[in-house]
């Protein structure tokens, strides 16, 4: 006995989508009798909101019968329809956000991981394509910054090519969406897959009420002070603050973000420099620099200042006739926020220069210029994506 069979679709008087507005994916062919087929695959469009739901009717008519009935044959036929729907939600799960006055909320440096998932949907050839999840660049996505006295290395975001996404971000945002193309091999669809919510990236606030450079001079100490007629160093000199004088000062105070409970960030601050005997930029001498108090606790309620200082330059002057210090410096305010996993992230450089000479003639005649010591872009905050990098530190 031969079968015919209408099939399915939204053009046919019985289908399955019943007006559902979308496009018949993989249409098969009806089997025959004793057998059972597929059916035709619909993608509905993805409306990422939970609330949302998908009504399903479904009607048919069946009849059997012979084709060409000889007179002599008995014919018996029957005709039977059943139904299996089975449907997938396809969405994006994330980690790494709090949830602050209804909004999910992420620090620069903590980390962050989107998934997506769809429901027990048979995978062959599934294939996903993420979007960086930085609209406009806000967010500065990157997947990786390793920072210690040895050596400094970032890896800027990447697309993983898999379901999961794992990331920190570097820079503020308002409203970041993650977004992923996800391909579903069984259907040969492409779906779109974005957060229900945007996520906003919060940085710390920082307040630095000074920072200044001073001039290179002839000195004598400790304690310094200014002579220019049996100097004993030649350093970066002049900068005051709060009755100290000495290079360079920069002073300031770090504050987490509020809202994520009361376990404090750290930050502190790094140095390399790249000039006088250093052809790269290479780590000033400690990660964080040696000078000051390390890495400070960054409570939202914190209000002390804490204070940089540096003065560069030479000392055993008399073994030189003529000499040139000229080196440049960025000096970064790194931050840690608090939580496992977290990662340090440079907030502002302080990029200066300082640059001059002197020259000795026995037994005791000395000259002395600056030229060009100075603070380059004053204290600025660093581009959202850039890391300073180093494989070195100074001796």
């Amino acid at each position: 006995m031969n079968a015919s069979y209408e099939g399915l679709g939204p053009d046919n008087g019985s289908y399955c989508d019943d007006g559902y507005p979308a496009d018949p994916i993989a249409p098969t062919t009806y089997g025959g009798i004793g057998q059972s087929q597929s059916g035709t695959h619909y993608v509905g469009p993805f409306t990422p909101d939970k609330n949302n739901s998908v009504v399903v009717t479904l009607t048919a008519a069946s009849a059997g019968g012979a084709a060409n009935p000889h007179p002599s044959t008995k014919n018996d036929s029957n005709a039977g329809v059943g139904f299996l729907v089975t449907c997938y939600a396809i969405e994006m799960t994330t980690t790494g956000t709090t949830s602050i006055a209804g909004v999910d909320q992420i620090i620069v440096g903590q980390p962050f991981t989107a998934t997506v998932t769809t429901g027990g949907l048979p995978s062959s050839g599934d294939t996903y394509a993420w979007t960086a999840p930085s609209p406009g660049g806000s967010g500065a996505p990157f997947t990786n910054y390793q920072a210690s006295l040895a050596s400094a290395a970032v890896t800027l975001f990447t697309d993983p090519t898999t379901s999961s996404l794992a990331c920190f971000f570097s820079a503020a945002s308002t409203g970041l969406t993650p977004s992923c193309k996800y391909h579903c091999g069984v259907l040969d669809a492409d779906i779109t897959v974005t957060r229900q919510h945007p996520i906003l990236v919060m940085s710390p606030t920082i307040n630095d009420p000074h920072t200044g450079c001073g001039t290179m001079n002839l000195l004598s100490g400790p304690p310094w002070a200014l002579n220019s007629t049996n100097p004993t160093a030649f350093e970066l000199w002049g900068d005051e603050y709060a009755g100290t004088t000495t290079g360079t000062i920069y002073v300031a105070w770090v504050a987490d973000p509020s809202g994520f409970g009361s376990t404090p960030g750290k930050y502190g601050y790094v140095q390399i420099l790249e000039g006088t005997g250093y052809s790269s930029w290479t780590l000033d001498t400690a990660f964080p620099y040696p000078n000051v108090g390390g890495w400070y606790s960054s409570p939202s309620n914190n209000s002390a200042l804490t204070v940089w200082d540096d003065q560069p330059g030479f000392t055993n002057l008399r073994a030189y006739s003529d000499r040139t210090f000229d080196t440049a410096f960025q000096m970064y305010v790194f931050y840690m926020p608090p939580g496992s996993g977290a990662v340090y992230v440079p907030l502002k450089c302080i990029k200066w220069f300082a640059d001059g000479e002197y020259t000795y003639a026995a037994p005791n005649t000395w000259t002395q210029q600056d030229l060009g010591s100075e603070l380059g872009n004053q204290v600025v905050p660093v581009p959202p994506g850039s890391f300073p990098t180093w494989t070195s530190v100074t001796q």
